[in-house]
């Protein structure tokens, strides 16, 4: 059974997050599937940097990459409670969102506002195909779900030593359960 966007974990972060997402740009921020993007890389971010999560709202695997679960809903939402106002532009052959914050907004502490702005900074001066891509590159737990599954920030935050790290100790773990496997097999007929 799905959540109603209300009944979410961590709601009011998360609608601060994506008010500093916009405050990080200038005030102004386009494009949903960029600003999805940021939200992603900010959490893996703070993770890799604070050994902590930057919030527990859900993160949901598209096709596209990571997203914010129940994106278009915060967004209405945040609107409606004047936090920003959604417009759109047109950008090279399509229609693109754009997201204003209005003033007025609750500060995140400096760890959590690096962390944004580093988030930010990893999708400034990229197309949304440019963003998708890069994070499907990245994202270990969108690799390894399904469309709607939840992605774990712990297992994207994890660089590629960490993970062939982790691989080798499996390796080693199997081949050891293998090994025992035989020799009790051998004592006991």
């Amino acid at each position: 059974m799905d959540l109603r966007l209300r009944d979410k974990p961590d709601l009011d972060k998360a609608k601060n997050i994506v008010c500093a997402i916009v405050g990080a740009s200038g005030g102004k921020f386009y494009g949903q599937t960029r600003l999805n993007k940021a939200f992603w890389r900010a959490h893996v971010i703070h993770y890799r940097k604070r050994n902590g999560l930057l919030s527990v709202y859900p993160i949901a695997r598209l096709p596209e990459g990571p997203a914010i679960d129940d994106f278009d809903e915060l967004l209405v939402v945040l609107e409606r409670e004047g936090r920003i106002k959604l417009g759109q532009r047109e950008h090279d052959d399509y229609i693109e969102t754009t997201m204003t914050l209005q003033p007025g907004q609750p500060i995140l502490d400096e760890d959590e506002m690096e962390s944004i702005k580093e988030g930010v900074a990893w999708v400034e001066g990229k197309t949304a195909k440019q963003v998708s891509r890069e994070s499907h590159k990245l994202s270990l737990s969108w690799q390894n779900g399904a469309n709607g599954d939840l992605l774990e920030i712990e297992f994207d935050a994890l660089d590629v030593s960490e993970v062939d790290a982790r691989k080798a100790e499996k390796e080693e773990i199997t081949q050891t359960v293998e090994w025992a496997k035989k020799a009790v097999g051998g004592m006991f007929g």
